[in-house]
């Protein structure tokens, strides 16, 4: 007989999983002073905390305790530089005057969850990464600044991602922090440890938790106030559902083949049940320009910025190829091949989750290239596109599709409104979307829609504000995106934007950093991501990564690198049609 715990409800130990985190920029928190001083420290402590760092080329603060007047300091953890890797460093005061500093014997590369801690016993202060032992310093002293003066007070705080010093500096760089934790009288770590799975604690020696809600950045568990700050136009310290890939504390994922028999037991997943466990984009095929066409793939986590990382290959070569998926699989098909630039029907899929190369999944109806796909979680397809080579090309208007779960040849749904390819898409669970294009003599502005779940013809949805091809779009569940491409005789740096479920004409949403055509592109529910492409009208293609909130308005932001030059081919585990 099963049995449905009502105090763990995603796995054996997910009730307490960690699922929050802070991504710092330009921008920091403080904790302002308070009676009694939590922070100065004259017997044991632990100081703990998951920290991602991203490349920053210097050193940077981890967490301060100090006076902005005259800048005196009780402590400092921060991080040493070195050939982009970064140390764990802890320095140490008495009465503002330094008396030490220890730098640990571990590095840390960008784009990686550590665990540290800091543990004073005594007089010896240690350091663990992962757990493991950084080495140690004895001899240390009473870790003070003194009590400050009533007009001192305002001043003095607890900072954390910031140096304040004559002004903010030595920011963290786009990191992110999650459970931080300070207990004062007690040093809990004595040897090697393995790092705590689940979200930490308050115990009744602890003066500070913070940094582990995902929705509220100023949340803390021993009633401390925490402020918010960011430089001139950057924006402030951000709540995240970013954390550590660690413990139970995302659920369970079905895939393939594999049986769930309720009649044995009952376990329902961690987190929501439409995101839980995803938050990786693929990116595969690709060129330089020239005739180096790419069978890599490339991926990275949505919710964080930094570049991205080998996934492993596509079963052919291609660029201009248009990617699909589902929370599990993604699938890339067509695209055009390094054999005199002829077009092909391949299909290759992956399992998301993994890395690895991708396998023969079938074939397409035709030959074709320059299109993209969209998809739910059933169904991958993909409209329009051109067929055979660059000298002799046609415009096609069927759309095919394939159901994702399984392998085969791809079936016609339907035709969209024109012959044309290049185009834009995007996706509900319901609808895909189809904008502008280029159906030969001329660019398209209009945006088409289908429901995925039937077949037939594309249906008229609305217009973008310009006629436009080699655009790129995404989407979440709400709001579909369209970015830049080529409106003649010049590519294009505007983002517009429609509600999927309604139809009309686009908006203007922002703009991206540079104009460009034949982009990547990725989303979840709260980012879209672009990667690659050409900003320049003849082959120049780029690595640049950027990304915008898809809920807001506002132009994109630096996201990071792709390990090589990309054109079109991206898609998430998390986007909208999922």
């Amino acid at each position: 007989m099963g049995i449905l715990r009502s105090d763990r409800v995603s796995g054996l130990g997910g009730a307490n999983a960690i699922n929050g985190s802070v991504k710092f920029g330009d921008s920091y928190l403080r904790i302002p002073y308070s009676t009694p001083d939590d922070f100065t420290f004259d017997g044991n402590f632990t100081i703990e905390y998951w920290y991602y760092p991203q490349p920053t080329g210097g050193d940077s603060i981890h967490i301060e305790y100090a006076k902005t007047t005259g800048y005196k300091r009780a402590w400092q953890v921060h991080q040493s530089h070195s050939s982009n890797t970064y140390s764990p460093r802890f320095w140490w005061w008495a009465g503002g005057s330094t008396t030490g500093s220890m730098t640990s014997s571990i590095a840390m590369t960008p784009n990686n969850w550590y665990h540290v801690a800091w543990v004073r016993i005594g007089t010896t202060l240690y350091n663990y990464v992962n757990g493991v032992s950084g080495g140690s310093s004895a001899g240390t002293s009473g870790i003070t600044l003194g009590e400050p003066s009533d007009a001192e007070k305002p001043h003095q705080s607890l900072n954390i991602g910031v140096q304040i010093y004559n002004g903010p500096q030595l920011m963290l760089g786009g990191g992110h922090i999650s459970n931080l934790r300070i207990i004062k009288g007690e040093g809990i770590y004595t040897a090697a440890f393995t790092p705590p799975t689940t979200r930490l604690e308050k115990t009744s020696n602890t003066v500070l938790l913070c940094c582990q809600s995902p929705g509220d950045v100023t949340k803390e568990e021993t009633g401390k106030i925490i402020e918010t700050n960011n430089i001139a136009n950057s924006a402030p310290p951000q709540a995240s559902t970013f954390v550590p890939d660690v413990g139970e504390d995302h659920g369970t994922t079905f895939e393939d083949n594999t049986k769930f028999d309720t009649l044995s037991y009952m376990v329902p997943p961690g987190g929501t049940t439409a995101q839980s466990n995803r938050g990786r984009a693929v990116l595969g095929g690709g060129t330089d320009g020239s005739s180096d066409y790419m069978n890599t793939i490339d991926y990275f986590s949505i919710p964080s910025e930094g570049n991205s990382i080998d996934f492993g290959d596509l079963s052919y070569a291609a660029r201009s190829l248009g990617a699909c998926s589902s929370s599990t699989r993604g699938l890339w098909a067509g695209g055009m091949g390094p054999a005199s630039e002829v077009a092909t029907n391949s299909i290759s899929y992956i399992t998301i989750a993994t890395t690895a190369n991708g396998s023969d999944f079938g074939d397409l109806s035709v030959v074709k290239r320059q299109f993209e796909g969209l998809s739910n979680q059933t169904r991958g397809i993909w409209p329009g596109g051109q067929n055979d080579t660059p000298s002799s090309n046609t415009e096609i208007n069927s759309i095919d599709y394939v159901t994702i779960a399984t392998t085969g040849n791809a079936s016609d749904f339907g035709d969209i409104q024109e012959t044309k390819e290049s185009t834009s898409t995007c996706a509900s669970s319901t609808r895909g979307l189809i904008a502008g294009g280029d159906d030969g003599p001329a660019y398209s502005n209009t945006i088409g829609y289908i429901t995925i779940a039937t077949t037939g013809n594309a249906t008229n949805f609305g217009d973008l504000s310009l006629a436009r091809s080699s655009g790129t779009g995404c989407s979440n569940e709400t709001r579909g995106l369209f970015f830049g491409g080529r409106v003649a005789p010049n590519n294009y740096n505007t983002i517009e934007y429609v509600t999927i479920a309604t139809t009309g004409n686009s908006s203007d949403f922002g703009d991206l950093t540079a104009t460009i055509n034949q982009t990547q592109s990725a989303a979840s529910q709260i980012r879209g991501v672009l990667a690659g492409g050409n900003p320049n009208s003849s082959p120049n293609y780029t690595n640049l990564m950027e990304y915008v909130n898809i809920a807001t308005t506002g132009n994109s932001s630096d996201f990071g690198d792709t390990t090589a030059i990309k054109t079109r081919g991206g898609t998430s585990d998390c986007h909208g049609g999922l």
